[in-house]
């Protein structure tokens, strides 16, 4: 993040904006819908250029989301020529800030910040947050912090290929753990990687396994480009009279801005009785699941069914349909995870 920002001829220290934003966390998102390491609301992202859609979420990735932010920076610092006031303008707007400037004359972040109202508070707090954030990382022994084990930078090499990949596959077959291999490229919002308007696909792969690599994307092609969500966290719901997503997210224990973000849905999305979307993966509060319990899995082969797979560990259709609430039509995707009751051997 850093390189990038020197990179743009920026200062550095913007990098410490990303730490009060989200804690470096691709992870990130917030109650207005803003997502990952720059907390980008999609408006915001999509007007510089970062790739948001069924599949991938370009507001995710450290090195794309930081030179969306450098761009939307250096366009704040040349509108107030005030890096407090655009660290401002980036908490709450350039509207916003615009408008206070020209009713209290001043640009000033300091005495605006002093004018009761004039800025929302967590605005008012926020250059002084990312100050104290600057002075405590750059000095934390001086601060109490220390002791402090940090993690050492993130490393990997590069692939290119021209398939469609099954992250989860290629990451079984070079015996790498999958969310590892998710957190060197977290664009991917499910299991798919599609390609590129070029169509190639770059990924992110552990250092000196180029050549493993490549002969496990070969095996890992993902037959069908649709959304293959990573099961642990998310399944389909269908929507019935009267759901909202408010009435939803209640139901799941979750957010309407999480709703958003793994169904790709802007704010006016209207919602269709009848239509699935997707669900955080666990138990609503008046629902009633099968007390099954699976630690393992398996990830499915070309040729496989529900059938085999349930012939292979000695279980039954129905264990693993209910287990993995399939339905009695489902079909099974090439490099999908299948869950297995606990007591049945891989």
């Amino acid at each position: 993040m850093k390189k990038v920002l020197r990179d743009s001829k920026l200062p550095e220290d913007l990098f410490y904006v990303a730490l009060i934003e989200s804690g470096f966390s691709s992870q990130a998102f917030s109650h207005a819908s803003a997502v990952g390491y720059w907390q980008f609301i999609r408006g915001t992202g999509k007007r510089y250029k970062l790739k948001i859609n069924q599949l991938v979420d370009e507001r995710r990735d450290p090195v794309l989301s930081t030179r969306a932010a450098a761009e939307y920076f250096k366009d704040l610092y040349e509108r107030f020529n005030s890096w407090y006031l655009a660290m401002a303008a980036y908490n709450v707007g350039e509207g916003r800030i615009d408008k206070v400037i020209k009713k209290y004359k001043t640009r000033d972040f300091w005495t605006l910040s002093r004018i009761k109202r004039a800025l929302p508070s967590e605005t008012d707090n926020y250059v002084p947050k990312y100050i104290a954030a600057k002075l405590i990382a750059k000095e934390p022994d001086k601060y109490g912090f220390d002791g402090i084990d940090f993690m050492p930078p993130i490393e990997f090499d590069h692939i290119e290929v021209d398939q469609p990949i099954n992250l989860r596959l290629m990451a079984d077959k070079m015996n790498y753990n999958y969310e590892d291999f998710k957190a060197l490229n977290p664009k991917f919002k499910g299991e798919v990687a599609p390609l590129e308007l070029d169509n190639k696909l770059g990924l992110r792969i552990p250092p000196g396994s180029y050549e493993v690599a490549i002969a496990a994307s070969k095996e890992s092609i993902a037959d069908n480009v649709t959304f293959v969500a990573d099961q642990k966290e998310v399944r389909p719901y269908k929507i019935k009279n009267g759901d909202t997503l408010s009435t939803i997210a209640r139901k799941f224990r979750t957010n309407i801005a999480y709703l958003r973000d793994i169904n790709d849905f802007g704010r006016k999305k209207v919602l269709k009785v009848g239509r699935s979307i997707f669900v955080p993966d666990r138990t609503p509060l008046k629902e009633k699941r099968p007390d099954l319990t699976a630690k393992k899995f398996h990830i499915v082969k070309k040729g496989e069914n529900v059938a085999s797979i349930a012939k292979r560990y000695q279980t039954s259709v129905s264990t693993l349909r209910k287990l993995n609430g399939l339905k009695s039509k489902s079909n099974l995707r090439v490099g999908v995870r299948i869950l297995l009751p606990e007591n049945k051997k891989l």
